[in-house]
């Protein structure tokens, strides 16, 4: 399923016609029922929302004065999803077989 999936993905990429997989990141992103259930396909990262897929990820927010305020970061003008939105202090999407200790 993986390899047909990811020809597919890929003639959708190069036809041009669905600007959301310009941020293709070359990153396997697993498909799966839940965050402990198997893996049921793996799919190119930016398409994950082209099929509804859930990505999971480690999120590192910044509380200081005794938890009274919240820093909060600015995603970079050059990133290839949501640039220059508001973000967490430190956050990353955990790819196809990555553990979240490994992530952060």
């Amino acid at each position: 399923r993986t390899e047909a999936v990811a020809e597919v993905l890929a003639d959708i990429r190069r036809s041009g016609n669905v600007p959301m997989l310009d941020g293709w990141r070359d990153e396997g992103w697993p498909v799966k029922a839940g965050f402990d259930a198997p893996v049921e396909l793996v799919i190119e990262r930016a398409s994950g929302p082209l099929f509804g897929v859930t990505g999971y990820g480690c999120h590192v927010n910044g509380l200081v004065n005794a938890g009274k305020d919240l820093w909060v970061a600015r995603r970079a003008a050059t990133k290839q999803t949501y640039p220059g939105k508001l973000d967490h202090v430190v956050a990353g999407g955990l790819a196809h077989g990555e553990q979240p200790s490994e992530n952060v």
